[in-house]
């Protein structure tokens, strides 16, 4: 769900969005796309929406939709804290 690396590419854009999440936009190709990324209080994230996930209609015709993801706990591998499952 997450790749850390795309963090830090230079077609992806960050704006807070509230104190607990903010907004990314990647831009490529000519196509743009945003989601809000949801953090709790401790800054583990939480949950991930966006309107511009791209759904197949038929072979040619593609229409954006709603798509949300959502993380229901962690587990710890040494230091690290990985997603156990996402909704």
């Amino acid at each position: 769900m997450f790749i850390p690396g795309y963090i830090l590419l230079d077609n992806v854009k960050w704006e807070n969005h509230s104190d607990n999440s903010v907004r990314g936009t990647l831009n490529g190709s000519g196509i743009e796309v945003s989601g809000i990324f949801y953090f709790n209080d401790d800054g583990l994230f939480t949950r991930f929406e966006t309107e511009d996930r791209f759904y197949t209609m038929n072979k040619s015709k593609y229409k954006k939709v709603k798509f949300s993801a959502i993380v229901e706990g962690y587990k710890e591998q040494g230091m690290i804290k990985c997603i156990i499952k996402e909704l």
